[in-house]
């Protein structure tokens, strides 16, 4: 097989795939809140339930979806439900007025950047442990939280490795100091201190309009 046709197979694979998730988006939507189960995001789009699987990882992955435990009263492992996220319902919550008082209190107080780590890193945790959408804390998680924070992420994925880029800074928006970005990097640690992730770097750009995290298996 010539590699044309290797590209034309590539290029009809991922159209087909952005066609099934579009199809799965479409069940997530009807189904509302309530969600669905994987094998019945399979039936709903007509797919095997292992591709519905490699799916809404990928959704899941891209900040399109949360997952919650359903027990539904029996024993054993629960399902686990998919449920689409509503960009227009994603508010920021009051705890982005406490990451600008961190801010400023981190300014003011002209603490140093490893003090700033560490109290990040405490709010981190304690973000992730109360997050209420599964027992494993996921990146998509992480980004959920990090826009109800105000913080306005975007991710672009590539093999193992996470892009996160931050639009918006509340932190910024009451100083700027290299300690007010170690509490942020703090923050995405702490959340991701009990998963099977890690911040290998937080890039901020110069003019302080957004900054970049990167995040990778380990």
């Amino acid at each position: 097989m010539s590699a044309r046709a290797h590209r034309d197979i590539r290029r009809r694979t991922r159209r087909d795939g952005a066609r099934t998730r579009d199809r799965i988006r479409d069940a997530l939507a009807t189904a509302g809140a309530e969600g669905l189960t994987t094998d019945d995001v399979a039936d709903a789009v007509g797919v095997h339930p292992n591709s519905a699987r490699e799916h809404l990882a990928h959704l899941h992955a891209e900040g399109v979806t949360m997952q919650s435990d359903d027990r539904g009263g029996s024993v054993g492992r629960p399902r686990r439900r998919h449920i689409l996220i509503d960009p227009a319902a994603v508010t920021v919550d009051s705890d982005a007025a406490t990451v600008e008082m961190l801010g400023a209190l981190v300014d003011h107080a002209d603490l140093s950047a490893d003090v700033a780590t560490v109290a990040g890193i405490e709010l981190g945790r304690r973000r992730a442990l109360t997050h209420d959408t599964c027992t494993t804390t996921t990146i998509a998680d992480l980004v959920a939280d990090q826009r109800r924070l105000g913080f306005a992420p975007q991710i672009d994925v590539d093999g193992d490795t996470t892009c996160i880029s931050f639009a918006a800074c509340p932190l910024r928006a009451a100083t700027t100091t290299d300690s007010v970005c170690a509490l942020h990097r703090g923050l995405l640690d702490g959340w991701l201190s009990q998963s099977d992730h890690q911040v290998t770097m937080l890039v901020a750009d110069g003019d302080g309009a957004a900054c970049h995290a990167l995040v990778t298996a380990h």
